[in-house]
């Protein structure tokens, strides 16, 4: 009996890191027009949020080079379903640029891209975050 005890004290030991561990989305961003501004990635755990109220945002310097890709990295997230919508905010106001309607900065969004003028929607950008690293490319669009 207690070499039960003991292995299953053992297994449990070994099993509880890996059923709490927190997981990463990886988010690489590529498609720049012109390196001005910052960019805001943001990520979105509930249909409800998107795409308006996020659940985190990071807001980064733009690569050096269009060319180049930009990586963030959101960290000790809990499995479930997300999405990620990214702007490229060229005048750093915080907001999305329009004329008539029609976005003037470059934007994306995680399984998404946008044809003609279709506003995203929760179930088209949606993924699952499992006990695995997820990693999501965006290619910015620009009107």
């Amino acid at each position: 009996m207690k070499h039960l005890w003991f292995l299953l004290l053992l297994l449990a030991t070994i099993a509880l890191p890996w059923v709490s561990k927190a997981q990463q989305i990886d988010v690489l961003v590529s498609g720049f027009r012109n390196t001005n501004g910052e960019v805001a990635v943001a990520l979105y755990n509930h249909k409800n949020q998107f795409p308006e109220n996020p659940y985190l945002t990071l807001i980064r310097k733009k690569p050096e080079a269009i060319s180049d890709t930009l990586h963030c990295v959101f960290r000790g997230l809990e499995p479930g379903e997300y999405a990620v919508s990214v702007l490229d905010d060229e005048n750093s106001d915080g907001a999305m640029e329009k004329k008539m309607m029609i976005p003037r900065e470059g934007f994306g969004f995680s399984r998404f891209e946008p044809k003609g003028l279709h506003y995203p929607v929760w179930g088209k950008c949606a993924f699952s975050l499992s006990y695995e690293n997820v990693r999501v490319d965006i290619t910015l669009c620009y009107y």
